[in-house]
């Protein structure tokens, strides 16, 4: 089934587009270089400012060490500089645009910078998204399949921004708009993003990181 458009939504009997909007997936949409990815809100704890980093010696380039986060220590991840293949992006930790998402899978947690937020945006579901194999990417990210948003409705994009801005989970660039680290308008309408696995890199994280 394809997802629904903006105008499709529009389109629908309210408890149709009720129906569709629950069907679907929120992701946080971000930018790391010139990709563009999406991240399970359901995995996104919090999006706030890059925390002061410990530098930790010997694990991978783009481990930047550990950071204090509500009392937590985590390891901090730089897609960037992963993406890049260890070049430098100092500015990932102190730079106008350096904020970090904190992710959870359940089990672990870590916080990643080198990314810019875009917002949040809903994309639809399909009985074959968990069937779908983690790869790496031409960047060397990662990544579980695609997502196709679904559109910049504002009961979808634009909803979906405040309520992970505002709710437990996050805080951060979205709650201000337009503010730096995130986009003043909701995703592109229908477009396919890359899904980032977070599992993997937590994977990646905890075990080069010794």
């Amino acid at each position: 089934m394809p997802p629904a458009s903006s105008d499709e939504l529009s389109a629908l009997a309210p408890d149709d587009a009720d129906a569709a909007l629950a069907d679907a997936e929120e992701l946080l949409v971000v930018q790391v270089g010139e990709r563009t990815y999406a991240l399970p809100a359901a995995q996104v704890r919090e999006v706030a400012r890059a925390a002061p980093v410990t530098p930790l010696p010997g694990p991978a380039s783009w481990i930047r060490g550990l950071a204090a986060v509500r009392g937590a220590l985590l390891p901090v991840g730089d897609l960037r500089r992963r993406a890049s293949h260890g070049v430098a992006s100092e500015d990932a930790l102190t730079g106008r645009d350096a904020w970090m998402a904190v992710v959870d899978d359940g089990r672990r947690g870590a916080a990643l910078v080198g990314l810019r937020v875009r917002g949040v945006a809903l994309a639809q579901r399909t009985a074959d998204d968990a069937a779908v194999l983690a790869t790496l990417d031409a960047a060397g990210l990662p990544v579980r399949g695609d997502a196709r948003l679904m559109g910049d409705d504002r009961r979808a994009a634009g909803a979906g921004l405040v309520r992970l801005a505002r709710g437990s989970r996050a805080r951060g660039p979205a709650s201000r708009a337009p503010a730096a680290g995130a986009a003043s308008e909701p995703a592109t309408q229908s477009a396919l993003v890359a899904r980032l696995d977070v599992t993997a890199l937590l994977d990646d994280l905890y075990d080069d990181g010794g």
